[in-house]
């Protein structure tokens, strides 16, 4: 081996030998994390429940934290709030509300949060009718007028509602009685001429406490006829605008006392102008109460059978001149050429001579549609009642 060679093998080995010599060596500085906490055991974490009185609660909460980097709060005016190192506060003075009222709070440190709900009872509401928030029934007579009605109650009664469909009872107002806890409803019924009676449900309500209700029903009695004064038809009184020729009598047949002819309205062809059949009645004097009967169509299925019926008057009998004055019903004839009778006396609310009798229905079409040939109705008599007012 040459001397260059032997230089560079020794110069190698003496590398390798201070490379193992090396010794790593620990840094000058240590790193140390502190941990920012905000805990509350589960126990504080429950719902807090007031009662109508002050109420306090306290919540402990364990932190390192300094007390302005954490909050607390509520979003509720009621319900308050007060934290301290250690603590929060949950505070709330006499509810003298109608209801129970709810908050919520929370305690957080960044995405660390907690949410407690809070409620307090409030003061207990009354509303009796007659001693009853429901089931009470207050009659009233056919004739109508007004109606009061005692009510107990520590609210402000401030929604009265009636029903859409008893437009026959108008509520007027609410008045102060002696007994600051009793107020007086004031109604106005109409009168009644059903021949039975009829009923309203009232519902009352406050602003205070709105789902805290209250209700009653109003009854009217039926109203009380005397004995029915017949009304004498005639042919030269009766008209008609879609009579069906060749089935039936005609209008003869509808006042000749006879089951076994009748009257028939259009089937062969569509009803001119699309117009309802009817028949029109010319009275010989001005007439407000109308009882209507017929008797069935003998020999027939009944489909014909009229089960409703627009009563429609006018002044002056022109074509243009007419208001529905008033729906009749009838139960279905119990066999073939038997006589019933309209569950109702149409009141005209005024005085008239012409009158159209417009079936709405009949025992196999509910409602009855003129636009096309299947707008007819049958019957073999009709018979028609007045009575003293």
């Amino acid at each position: 081996m040459n001397r260059k060679n032997k230089i560079l093998i020794f110069g190698l080995i003496g590398l390798l030998f201070g490379l193992l010599g090396v010794t790593s060596c620990s840094p000058d500085y240590e790193t140390k994390f502190d941990v920012k906490t905000l805990e509350i055991a589960n126990r504080d974490l429950a719902p807090i429940a007031f009662q109508i009185d002050v109420g306090r609660k306290d919540i402990k909460v364990t932190t390192n934290l300094a007390v302005e980097n954490w909050t607390a709060t509520s979003n509720a005016d009621w319900c308050k709030v007060e934290k301290s190192a250690d603590k929060v506060v949950v505070s709330a003075n006499r509810n003298d509300m109608y209801v129970t009222r709810v908050a919520r709070i929370n305690i957080a440190y960044g995405h660390q949060a907690y949410s407690i709900d809070v409620t307090q009872a409030g003061v207990e509401p009354v509303l009796l009718v007659e001693g009853k928030r429901i089931g009470f029934v207050k009659g009233t007579a056919s004739g109508g007028g007004e109606l009061l009605v005692t009510v107990s109650s520590n609210l402000i009664l401030d929604y009265i509602s009636t029903p859409d469909t008893s437009a026959w009872v108008k509520f007027v107002s609410v008045s102060d009685t002696p007994d600051p806890l009793k107020k007086t409803l004031k109604f106005n019924v109409e009168p009644s001429y059903a021949s039975t009676p009829r009923y309203s449900t009232i519902i009352i309500q406050s602003s205070q406490n709105f789902d805290y209700a209250a209700s009653f029903i109003i009854r009217q009695d039926k109203k009380e006829w005397g004995e029915p004064i017949p009304v004498t038809l005639t042919v030269g009184m009766l008209s008609a605008n879609a009579t069906q020729s060749g089935d039936g009598q005609g209008l003869p047949g509808l006042i000749d006392d006879n089951k076994n002819t009748f009257y028939h309205t259009l089937w062969s062809n569509p009803s001119p102008g699309g117009k309802p059949h009817y028949v029109q009645i010319n009275l010989n004097e001005p007439l407000r109460y109308l009882k209507f009967e017929y008797t069935s169509r003998n020999g027939s299925n009944g489909a014909g059978d009229v089960t409703r019926a627009g009563i429609w008057v006018s002044n002056t009998g022109g074509d243009n001149d007419w208001v529905k004055a008033a729906t009749i019903t009838f139960k279905l004839p119990t066999g073939r050429g038997v006589r019933t009778s309209a569950n109702e006396i149409a009141n005209l609310n005024g005085e008239y001579k012409y009158i159209r009798f417009i079936p709405e229905a009949r025992k196999d079409a509910d409602p009855i549609n003129p636009s096309g040939t299947n707008g007819w109705w049958n019957m073999a008599d009709m018979y028609l009642y007045t009575f003293a007012d």
